[in-house]
């Protein structure tokens, strides 16, 4: 491996013309009759071009429009659905940005979920919230009511086509916002320029080598930045048809995403790794026809070289190329996408020492030549995406050297225009028109390698989880919870990291750890929609700390799986049960 050089990448210049504003693209699309959209789900197909788009987007700006003043964030908590697309572009329309969120899922209570989002909705000051019957009841009742102008239920709204404020639309307003924090603590709002957003779309589109004749397959959540600006978004500053199903029919039935791939003939697709590995182990190949996918991307979370390798050793016989599989990776900071893989090329995949890795924060061929104990693999995410350009920098800021691990930095026309209403956070992360992205990583090969994250961010399932969330939520769940620690464990065979919940409680005897266990469970899944995968009681004092007190989330996660090797040899427990 070659030291000679310093760690920056720069991306080729753009081939594309990137639209002055997406209200420009959607307006030009609409007169050509452009395609846009199917929604899968119903027990009929639902075709929504771009004429329709842009109807509903009016009627939806046309009834917000009492309630909101330009500027102002409008909060939109909706399934994937028509409505969703045109209360988004009908806000944009009016100079509102849009602030899309979770919405719940569709069973079970609703009220300590969204009393989390209702945080994110106050910090914004979204002063209107589009979403469904069943939240708007549970907002009602919340403190926060009293400073809403408007909830709006799509179902129980007349929407003939009113007049519609005339409203110019600039390329430095902002387009988004995009919240990327939890709902406890300090949120932080990405906010992303309509300038950025277009410059972002037709960086993909050229890294794409994005045609009309393309067909797109996507069940991605609609709120999250991959989803929305790498799929819908994306097709409306460079039209192709585009086929979407809602994220729970894939977690479902994995298998009816590769079925539309199949029907459709799609040519991209794009998910996290959980899905690649999900598929993977539950879906079958039998009587599909895969070879029509030219590009299957893998980003939102850590690539793992296993899951796209067990990928294609189920799915290779359905046609499907192995240069078909495209590691990714992005951050809403950047608006969406920063690096590619070159496309149709093999997977780069570098084995590094482990210790050396973590000791000397260098790439160290392993030993061995191959995958070993010692060794880790680490999987090449590619090289700039159009006009952005990367480095890699040490603690003092200067760029390190090929081969040498330090903090990913991006620069380029897509960047963020700041946190929303949090300049302190703002200037951390956007130094001399850099932006710090807290990822920490290495280039080998002219390719970005990524090795870790420096903030304590939790992915799961392609989902952005902050610990400060889960533990507020567990030492809330019981008052002999005294310390709660969150952290993530590297989990290469679920293809996701792991999310582990270490608590310190007094007055809790043996028998009545699994019980309480299981309700910090209940209360995390309800709460932010994600599943604690272990939650393990340490002896009050055993969780590791720093000398100010505050909790080490990193020593933790090393504790924890020292433990558990020991545990599972001497007792025989499975790392998901409660110990």
């Amino acid at each position: 491996m070659s030291h000679a050089s310093d760690a920056t990448l720069r991306g080729a210049a753009p081939e594309r013309h990137a639209p002055r504003t997406l209200l420009d693209a959607l307006e030009r699309n609409a007169h050509d009759d452009a395609p846009f959209l199917t929604f899968h789900g119903q027990a009929q197909p639902r075709r929504y071009d771009a004429r329709a788009a842009r109807e509903d987007a009016l009627r939806w700006a046309a009834s917000l429009s009492p309630f909101v003043v330009r500027g102002e964030p409008v909060a939109i908590l909706l399934p994937t659905s028509t409505d969703f697309v045109g209360a988004l572009l009908g806000a944009m329309y009016l100079g509102c940005p849009p602030l899309p969120l979770a919405a719940p899922m569709t069973f079970g209570p609703v009220d300590r979920y969204v009393a989390h989002l209702a945080r994110i909705v106050e910090h914004a000051g979204a002063r209107a919230v589009v979403t469904s019957a069943r939240v708007a009841k549970a907002l009602s009742e919340l403190p926060i009511a009293t400073s809403l102008r408007a909830v709006l239920v799509p179902e129980h709204l007349d929407r003939p086509r009113g007049a519609v404020p005339d409203v110019s639309v600039a390329p430095s307003d902002t387009a988004l916002l995009q919240y990327t924090s939890g709902t406890t603590g300090r949120p932080k709002g990405v906010r992303i320029s309509h300038r950025a957003l277009a410059a972002n779309t037709a960086a993909i589109a050229d890294s794409l080598s994005l045609g009309p004749s393309d067909v797109g397959v996507s069940w991605l959540p609609l709120y999250h930045d991959m989803g929305l600006v790498g799929a819908l978004l994306t097709t409306i500053s460079f039209p192709y048809e585009l086929h979407v199903m809602a994220p729970e029919a894939f977690v479902i039935r994995p298998r009816k995403w590769l079925e539309l791939v199949h029907t459709h003939r799609a040519t991209l697709s794009t998910a996290p790794n959980f899905a690649y590995d999900l598929a993977a182990k539950k879906a079958s190949a039998d009587g599909l026809d895969l070879s029509s996918w030219r590009l299957a991307l893998d980003g939102a979370e850590p690539v793992h070289a296993s899951t796209l390798a067990r990928f294609h050793e189920r799915f290779g016989a359905a046609g499907l190329a192995r240069e078909a599989l495209t590691p990714v990776y992005g951050l809403a900071e950047a608006t969406l996408a920063v690096t590619f893989h070159p496309t149709r090329t093999p997977l780069d995949v570098l084995e590094v020492d482990r210790d050396a890795l973590d000791r000397l924060a260098r790439a160290v061929p392993a030993s061995s030549g191959g995958a070993s104990d010692r060794s880790r693999s680490l999987v090449g995410v590619g090289g700039p995406v159009p006009g952005t350009e990367l480095r890699i920098l040490r603690d003092d800021g200067t760029t390190c050297g090929v081969g040498e691990v330090g903090e990913i930095a991006v620069r380029g026309p897509g960047l963020m225009d700041g946190y929303h209403r949090d300049e302190e956070a703002s200037a951390r992360s956007l130094v001399d028109g850099w932006l710090r992205t807290g990822d920490l990583g290495l280039v080998e090969r002219e390719r970005l390698f990524i090795t870790g994250r420096r903030r304590e961010l939790i992915i799961q399932a392609g989902r952005n989880v902050h610990p400060e969330d889960v533990e507020e939520i567990a030492r809330e769940c019981d008052p002999r919870i005294t310390t709660a620690a969150a952290f993530s464990i590297t989990a290469s065979a679920r293809g996701t990291d792991q999310l582990v919940v270490a608590l310190e409680a007094r007055g809790v005897a043996a028998e009545d750890r699994t019980t309480l266990a299981d309700a910090v469970r209940g209360e995390v899944l309800a709460a932010i929609g994600i599943r604690a995968d272990d939650v393990v009681f340490w002896p009050v004092g055993t969780i590791p700390r720093t000398t100010s007190g505050k909790v080490q989330r990193k020593g933790c996660a090393a504790s924890y799986e020292t433990m558990r090797d020991a545990l599972e040899d001497a007792r025989g427990l499975e790392t998901g049960g409660a110990r």
